[in-house]
């Protein structure tokens, strides 16, 4: 084999160890900084129009929410003795939830509207006289499928298959009221 082939190999041999070692350091890095599809799908509401005792059903990304603005009677309606999981232990809330309530403030409730038991969709049953578990129905939520229901707050009420409470979505509220909901 002639100098100048031998050469003209360790060359193509050279460029082929850096092409390898480059595409795998473009590789690590790109694992590093975040993409669309590993970044949170965040979401600004807008609840200007919302007012207190509404509710506005919405889908972020393909999942069904339902963001709720409650008013004093709804919030009064909230008893722990009605739940099963008045701790929200079962149900895995974000962190900076106030398991009382469900939310990162009392005026808003941010929840995934799907049923914990058969992932059915749920929807708002106002409060009406008709009889649930012995007394009047305060209101809340309702799986479609089942009729299990849930409070204001989404905690599921004893008695019922569904055992834990309807997921709250991370949400956020700026100093404006401005409302940031993002998916898990």
């Amino acid at each position: 084999m002639s100098d100048a082939r031998r050469q003209t190999l360790a060359r193509l041999v050279k460029l082929c160890g850096i092409t390898l070692v480059l595409g795998i350091l473009v590789v690590l890095f790109a694992s590093i900084w975040p993409t669309a599809t590993t970044q949170r799908l965040s979401v600004y509401v807008d609840t200007s129009e919302l007012a207190p005792g509404e509710h506005l059903s919405t889908t972020i990304g393909n999942l069904p929410v339902i963001v709720l603005r409650r008013n004093a009677a709804q919030l009064a309606s909230l008893n722990d003795n009605w739940v099963n999981d008045s701790s929200g232990w079962f149900s895995g809330d974000p962190s900076e939830v106030d398991p009382r309530h469900r939310g990162v403030g009392v005026r808003y409730l941010i929840i995934e509207a799907l049923g914990t038991a058969l992932q059915c969709e749920v929807a708002v049953l106002p409060a009406d006289d008709e009889p649930f578990q012995g007394r009047p129905w305060p209101g809340g939520f309702a799986d479609l499928c089942r009729g299990y229901r849930y409070d204001w707050a989404g905690r599921v009420y004893l008695n019922q298959p569904a055992l834990r409470n309807l997921r709250v979505l991370p949400h956020s509220v700026n100093a404006a009221g401005e409302l940031t909901v993002s998916l898990p």
